[in-house]
């Protein structure tokens, strides 16, 4: 069933775990209701945002990329998966991953299983030290901690700490593979979402430093952004460090090719973010204050696409490609050589420009259509914010007739265009506005992360309403 989805024509929807979570977090029941509520609307596909423990609440910035995060279950789930006191001390000294309870998606993957399971213990032993000294990066710990020694052992006095953070770890896992288990007795695929760059001060990095391009004490020497354009006019500086890819090539690319392993571990698929990476980046010294005095630095994506293709066993590849923006040929080229499907937008369809790839018109069969994103306002806000008469009935006029009120005529385009897969953010369909934005790009906001479907919103009529466009636009 995992890569099944490649050849369907389907529909589905954007939501990210944390919108159908209650206070305390997502429980079975939550996502039993979610699942048949897809089900009976005829939604094939549901495409989440990254589930590794978030440093702070932005799901894109991670602390490792090889656990999940165990704050998005309810503790009282959590203490139903909680594993055997033996499988968590072999856990402990990094022999025990998915507690042999589910597979990776293709046999060439596993391999990469015991590189997951040392990198678990890694990110529990970071937290554990990240716990004493709060208000540090790792790169300000005492010396002897700053720097992560393959023979580390488990500090004897944390042994308890560690012990707890190994089960409930594992105790996430073990929930997270039920989800996929409901989601899967349904008919239903989980595409994910794999971030580009990782946070400076996270397991990662300190577990890995020789991937990464650092000064001596572990901060970034280099980080990354984007440089000046239309927008900003001193470009856009992220922090995120940047990788040392001949180290990584000397490798083979292994640790790379682990993340993306557990990454297909938990989903059927897998969103490629900020695609246009993995052929080149732009790298901006730490000391600079902007992006201004940043470069493109190439990128061997073309090697790492070649090995892991040959660990999914072949094309097509699982995965999407992130390819927002402003993208070259060269990102192009590498794109196509492996087969990867893009991203239409059809609220940047509109501006009226020959040749832009998000209109109605000229979305492509193997495509990944939406109305809007994670970080784009909802397609009610979208469309409130339009004040031109003449503008709107401009764009009317590119979509499906319809005498339901918007969103639906842009749904209509989605699942009425070529594009293979039509993916409609949950606010959309509950035809919602401003007040359900999910994040807002480059700002720092209380209500970035932490919106949540309202209580009863996911009612059987919508099903029905959901289920009847699907069947007329032959997806299923």
């Amino acid at each position: 069933m995992v890569r099944e989805w490649l050849e369907r024509r389907a529909a589905g929807v954007l939501l990210h775990p944390t919108a159908l979570a209650g206070d305390d977090g997502l429980t079975e029941a939550r996502v039993r209701a979610f699942v048949a509520w897809m089900a009976q609307a005829g939604l094939r596909l549901w495409q989440i945002l990254p589930i590794h423990p978030p440093r702070h609440v932005s799901p894109y910035e991670c602390v490792t990329s090889f656990a999940v995060n165990e704050r998005l279950f309810a503790a009282e789930w959590l203490q139903r998966t909680l594993p055997p006191q033996e499988t968590v001390e072999s856990a402990l000294q990094g022999e025990v991953w998915l507690s042999g309870e589910s597979g990776l998606a293709s046999p060439g993957l596993a391999p990469f299983a015991p590189v997951i399971a040392r990198e678990r213990v890694k990110y529990a032993l970071f937290c554990y030290y990240a716990h004493q000294f709060p208000d540090r990066p790792f790169w300000a710990w005492p010396p002897d901690l700053a720097l992560f020694r393959e023979d580390e052992q488990l500090p004897p006095e944390a042994r308890g700490w560690l012990t707890a953070k190994m089960a409930r770890l594992l105790a996430a896992e073990r929930a997270w593979q039920q989800v996929l288990a409901l989601v899967h007795e349904a008919g239903i695929w989980v595409v994910g979402d794999l971030p580009f760059f990782v946070a400076a001060n996270s397991a990662d990095v300190w577990g890995n430093r020789a991937y990464f391009l650092l000064q001596s004490d572990g901060s970034p020497a280099f980080v990354a952004g984007v440089p000046p354009d239309y927008f900003s006019a001193s470009g856009q500086r992220w922090g995120n460090p940047q990788y040392d890819w001949g180290m990584l090539r000397e490798t083979e690319f292994g640790w790379w090719r682990a993340r993306l392993a557990a990454q297909l571990s938990w989903c059927d698929g897998v969103r490629l973010d900020h695609f246009r990476g993995y052929q080149a980046v732009w790298s901006i010294p730490e000391d600079a204050p902007t992006a201004e005095t940043g470069c493109w630095v190439p990128v061997p994506g073309d090697a790492l696409f070649a090995r892991v293709r040959t660990d999914c066993g072949g094309e097509p590849l699982p995965f999407i490609a992130e390819d927002l923006g402003i993208i070259t040929d060269e990102v192009r080229a590498l794109q196509a050589a492996f087969h990867l499907p893009g991203i239409s937008v059809l609220q940047f369809g509109f501006d009226g420009l020959p040749g832009n790839p998000h209109a109605p018109h000229a979305i492509p069969e193997w495509q990944w259509v939406m109305t809007g994103t994670h970080d784009n306002a909802t397609t009610l806000e979208w469309w409130n914010g339009i004040e031109d008469g003449g503008y709107r009935e401009w764009i009317l006029a590119q979509l499906p007739h319809s005498d339901d009120p918007m969103p639906w005529p842009m749904i209509d385009a989605a699942l009425a265009s070529r594009a293979r897969w039509a993916v409609i953010p949950i606010a959309d369909w509950l035809g919602l506005g401003a007040e359900a934005r999910f994040n807002v790009p480059g700002t720092v906001n209380e209500r970035n992360w932490r919106w949540r479907v309202p209580e009863g919103a996911l009612r059987v009529e919508l099903a029905q309403r959901i289920r009847d466009r699907v069947e007329r636009f032959a997806r299923g």
